[in-house]
């Protein structure tokens, strides 16, 4: 009877025989078939086992045409995945081969690469391609968005796309031919298509016999546990206060709930779609039906009808998701009795659940975990000596275990950096810059949640800290900004600087000298928005060289122990917008080598306790717009070497409490344009050394004296009247000339109410140019006087000696 399976592949001799198989398939699942084969020993002595591995084979189901009922054959395609010899004696060899689909190869090659903005089924296609996985056919019904970020990391190809799959809810299995196997991709049960062309019978025999073809004799039914809901939940850092969370039922009679946080999702859309799958995965197989017989057509990935259950309910549509085979075309050959078990020439049993439950894979491959850290460095898209940082402070990263050949900033997702401080408006960041190696932790060991926790120096990035200066603690950034604390015994400093303008703040040690240093070759702008004090233990010195100006908007305090100075080599500005109080417990020395100009706006109010002294070299003037008010309460001596002039445009009023008095050297003239009024409460004395000249332009002088005047005059005086002159003493009034006392009058008039004397010691000569006349009563009363009037009449060259006048108005 000929053999019902065969194997056919370029890489066997034709004459080989298959004589047994063991082989198991599923959905999602690498099918692996052992075949025995038989080859005698003239051809298998000279078989190359080394280059059979990995060529095409296939395995298959022979019918006569009279067996042919229409049914699809059995048909297995692959590789041969390994062969080994196993047997050889009495004339035969005897090898055990296996038969493995081309994806069984991903298993063998390792990688740890990144993929950024790529779907999920982009991916997978991209892995498979370059694993030699060509026939591929994909029937998603989801919607893949491009993923940010993708690490496969030091695990195979095909368990990095596995986990992947299970994740997404994508799973797959295998169509086969003569001329290979295709791969099928899937997420959806409406993908799967009958195998075969009539209903599987449900024959059983007794004693378990599996006479009857393309039947099953067994059909059990299976119900598990399962839990009752599944939560995930997760953190999405870019939108903190939104809770990100998804559930989905398991069953309505389940036990427990799944609840897992770090699924790796950052909406609420996509976390409902992940709780979905894997709910999905959980409830396929709450019911499992288990089918033993030997119908061929049973491929998992395809459905089937069962027919003739005396239950009902089972003869229903099917989904074949495993399947296990046994074959054994030589039951009496002795050298296989030791590998070979059954005896059976065919003999499946396959799990099955119904075809309108949604088929997921188990999530059970396992997801590398990095509990330590990987070094990478700072990337960029451009080419700049800046950090390339996101809105949200975060970096593109290249890997050193990435294999791709992404740069450009595309190596990555954006990741963000560690820091040892932070807080709603706090935060502590120093951007690194393109080309820094950095070391990334991940979040749960996710090899996809990358986080810079740290830089790690090297020959590019040396360290600013080495064992030349091992004793400083350097903080020092890209653009060489710098801060370095000294810790060496006895030189401790501190210093903050940067390179624009050779401006630093060096503090600590002697340096040069000085145990705190502020150097800038630029502009320098300090601003203090509450108080400030400062405190000089010893001496100070300020040099500006160009203009210094100080502007202080309140009050303003400076208090000096010792030695004060300020030197300005150029113009200086103080700008007091409030109260300033300056005082000074010492003395004080004011020296201006050039001009100086006060002005003051609003009132001033100088107090001294001492004595005052002002010198001037050169001219003064003084020029009070509006009030302006002296009190001296002790003496005061004002000392004009020079010329003396006083401008009062509206008035001029002096009070002297005590004692005035003035001393003039040289020439002292006073000019007033409009009245004048000079009030002395006390004592008052004039002393002209020189002589003495008061000229009246105006109408009249008058002189008020409510107390006591007197006048001494050592020399000559003499007083010109050229217009009227009135003079009115209302008590008694005394003038004493010790010398000659002469008197030109034009015209006088005096009016004494009270008793006036004039002593003479000398010669005292008055003048008159004019002829006096004795005027009568109507004349007097014409000009305004109203008394008995008693006139001499004098020539203008009569030495009057004694003369009385009395006129009363």
């Amino acid at each position: 009877m000929p053999d019902q399976f065969v194997v056919q592949s370029s890489a066997l001799p034709s004459s080989t025989r298959l004589v047994a198989f063991h082989g198991t398939e599923g959905i999602s699942k690498l099918y692996r078939f052992e075949l025995y084969l038989v080859m005698t020993n003239d051809v298998g002595h000279g078989f190359d086992m080394a280059a059979a591995v990995g060529q095409p084979l296939t395995l298959s189901l022979q019918r006569s045409d009279s067996e042919n009922s229409g049914d699809s054959p059995f048909v297995r395609s692959g590789v041969l995945g390994s062969i080994e010899l196993i047997n050889d004696f009495e004339g035969r060899c005897v090898f055990r081969a296996t038969l493995v689909p081309r994806l069984a190869l991903l298993t063998m090659a390792f990688h740890s690469r990144i993929f950024t903005e790529k779907a999920i089924p982009e991916i997978i296609q991209a892995v498979l391609q370059k694993g030699g996985v060509t026939d591929c056919t994909l029937q998603l019904q989801g919607a893949y968005v491009a993923e940010e970020h993708v690490c496969q990391y030091r695990e195979s190809d095909y368990a990095f796309i596995t986990r992947w799959m299970e994740r997404e809810g994508i799973y797959y299995y295998f169509e086969h031919g003569e001329g290979g196997e295709t791969l099928v991709l899937t997420d959806d049960e409406s993908v799967h298509q009958p195998y075969g062309g009539k209903p599987v019978r449900y024959y059983p025999q007794p004693g378990g016999a599996n006479t009857a073809k393309d039947s099953v004799y067994a059909f059990t039914c299976r119900h598990e546990a399962v839990p009752s809901a599944v939560r995930l939940k997760d953190h999405n850092y870019a939108n903190p206060a939104v809770p990100v969370t998804g559930q989905a039922v398991v069953s309505p009679n389940g036990f427990g709930e799944v609840s897992l946080f770090g699924a790796r999702f950052f909406s609420a859309g996509d976390g409902a779609r992940l709780a979905r799958i894997k709910a999905e995965s959980l409830a396929a197989t709450g019911v499992v039906y288990q089918v033993m017989g030997n119908a061929a057509t049973l491929l998992p990935g395809f459905t089937f009808e069962l027919d003739e259950h005396p239950r009902a309910a089972f003869n229903t549509k099917y989904l074949a998701i495993e399947a296990e085979h046994w074959c054994s075309q030589t039951p009496d050959m002795p050298e296989l009795r030791e590998f070979v078990s059954w005896s059976e020439n065919y003999r499946i049993e396959a799990k099955a659940i119904p075809a309108t439950v949604q088929f997921r894979a188990p999530q059970v491959t396992a997801w590398p975990r990095i509990y330590g850290t990987e070094p990478a460095v700072v990337d960029g898209a451009a080419v700049s000596e800046y950090a390339q940082i996101d809105t949200h402070g975060r970096y593109r990263i290249k890997f050193h275990f990435d294999e791709s050949d992404l740069t450009g900033g595309k190596a990555s997702t954006w990741v963000r950096m560690l820091q040892p401080h932070g807080g709603g408006i706090e935060g502590f960041h120093f951007p690194l810059r393109a080309g820094t190696e950095v070391m990334c932790a991940f979040e749960g060991g996710d090899p996809d949640r990358p986080a810079v926790v740290g830089v790690a120096p090297n020959a590019l990035t040396p360290s600013p800290v080495t064992s030349g200066n091992n004793t400083r603690n350097v903080i020092q950034t890209g653009g060489r900004n710098r801060l370095e604390i000294e810790d060496q015994a006895g030189q401790e400093r501190i210093t903050l600087s940067t390179p624009h303008a050779n401006t630093y703040i060096r503090m600590g040690a002697p340096n040069a000298g000085s145990t705190y240093e502020v150097k800038t070759n630029g502009h320098a702008f300090t601003w203090i928005g509450g108080s400030s004090e400062n405190i000089v233990g010893g001496n100070r010195t300020a040099i500006t060289a160009g203009i210094s100006e100080s502007i202080v908007g309140g009050f303003a305090l400076s208090m000096v122990g010792g030695y004060s100075g300020s030197f300005v080599a150029g113009y200086a500005q103080n700008v007091i917008l409030g109260y300033r109080d300056t005082r000074i417990l010492g003395n004080e020395s004011t020296n201006v080598y050039g001009n100086r100009k006060t002005r003051i706006k609003g009132t001033r109010k100088t107090t001294i306790g001492g004595d005052s002294t002002t010198l001037l070299m050169s001219n003064r003037e003084l020029t009070v717009r509006g009030y302006s008010d002296l009190t001296i309460f002790g003496k005061r001596d004002t000392h004009i070497r020079g010329h003396d002039k006083g401008v009062f445009d509206n008035g001029r009023e002096t009070t002297v409490f005590v004692q005035n008095k003035t001393t003039i050297n040289g020439k002292n003239e006073t000019r007033v344009t409009g009245t004048r009024k000079t009030e002395i409460v006390g004592l008052d004395t004039s002393d002209f050394r020189a002589g003495r000249k008061t000229t009246v332009h105006a109408v009249g002088s008058f002189t008020d004296i409510t107390g006591q005047s007197v006048t001494k005059i050592k020399g000559g005086s003499r007083t010109t009247v050229r217009g009227w002159r009135k003079s009115t003493v209302v008590g008694p009034a005394s003038s004493t000339v010790t010398g000659l006392y002469k008197t030109d009058i034009g015209t006088r008039v005096e009016r004494i109410h009270g008793t006036k004397t004039e002593r003479i010691d000398g010669l005292a000569y008055k003048r008159a140019p004019l002829e006096v006349k004795q005027l009568s009563m109507s004349e007097l009363k014409t000009k305004g006087f109203n008394a008995k009037a008693q006139i001499y009449r004098i020539s203008s060259q009569l030495d009057l000696l004694q003369s009385e006048l009395h006129i009363v108005k």
